[in-house]
């Protein structure tokens, strides 16, 4: 239906926007393009085109007074699926050109942040369910090199795996596990009792405590503590709505928000 497709942003300034080549359209086909955008302020009324080409007839498809604001809360199901296929592809990097500590890093950061199924996040995923194993502890080490030979592997059943695995996830249009799927066909980790991805924030369950998976315990962020259903803990809901969602997870969550850690207690 249509070949050599070219698609202008226009004023949008992208960035790891994926499939990173487009490919051509065919008759029923969908594809979804899925990126980021860098702006630092509000663009509003753009229009993006596209272009190929039907046999030798060049085409042309505007799409128009479309609104890309720096700030926004909707589609929160978004990220998930860009880190996805963002992990696809640095996987696919790692095992065509070799593996660099950067590009590790970044796979572990963003299958831990979004809970995604990662050859080097198999310490958050043991049998289909969250393991309440510390990123530091010597066991999460063991599997961390496990999960590099089996990244690195270019032949076998583990190499046909991990190509599955690294092609579905570059063209993922899914932001749940599906239970039907083998836990070897699975993107995204499955909701357990001691894992959650809620509202775009994945939690692990250490110890009965919901810990945000942003939490680095290095930083300076500012911390509050407050009581669970105390007049304070519904005030803060009352102040912040967009806290609701996380603190729905129990009676005691530790979650970041717009800088600030809050650390709920019995």
């Amino acid at each position: 239906m249509l070949a050599d497709l070219d698609l202008d942003f226009g004023p949008l300034l992208t960035e790891y926007t994926y499939p990173r080549k487009l490919t051509d359209l065919f008759c029923g086909m969908q594809m979804t393009i899925i990126g980021r955008y860098k702006n630092t302020n509000d663009l509003k009324n753009i229009t993006l085109r596209l272009t190929g080409k039907a046999g030798t007839e060049s085409r042309s498809f505007n799409y128009t007074n479309l609104d890309f604001p720096v700030r926004s809360d909707e589609n929160s199901f978004l990220p998930r699926l860009w880190a996805s296929r963002r992990v696809g592809w640095l996987l696919e990097q790692i095992r065509n050109n070799g593996e660099t500590k950067e590009v590790r890093d970044e796979v572990v950061q963003l299958g831990t942040r979004y809970g995604l199924v990662t050859p080097y996040t198999s310490y958050l995923a043991t049998d289909g369910s969250m393991a309440n194993i510390s990123r530091d502890a010597p066991a999460a080490a063991d599997m961390m090199i496990a999960g590099q030979a089996r990244a690195k592997e270019k032949s076998g059943a583990g190499a046909v795996t991990m190509s599955t695995q690294q092609n579905a996830m570059k063209m993922n249009v899914e932001v749940y596990a599906d239970d039907k799927k083998d836990a070897r066909e699975q993107i995204v980790l499955r909701n357990t009792q001691t894992n959650q991805f809620v509202a775009n924030k994945n939690f692990i369950n250490q110890n009965g405590v919901w810990v945000d998976t942003d939490l680095n315990p290095n930083s300076e962020r500012p911390e509050t503590g407050v009581k669970f259903a105390s007049d304070e803990y519904f005030k803060l809901i009352e102040r912040e709505p967009g806290l609701a969602p996380y603190l729905s997870l129990g009676e005691q969550v530790v979650v970041v928000w717009k800088g600030m850690v809050y650390r709920i207690t019995k």
